[in-house]
């Protein structure tokens, strides 16, 4: 039981990590600013 729930836990992290890593690298090669974008244009 314990090596299940070890086996989860470390399967969400590596999802968490995965999540993570792809919204930072969008946010980071999009052009802008993403405060801006969310308030809108100027």
């Amino acid at each position: 039981m314990i090596s299940y729930a070890l086996r989860k836990i470390g399967y969400a992290m590596l999802t968490l990590y995965g999540v993570v890593t792809v919204v930072f690298l969008l946010f980071y090669l999009l052009p802008g600013d993403p405060a801006q974008m969310m308030m809108g244009a100027k």
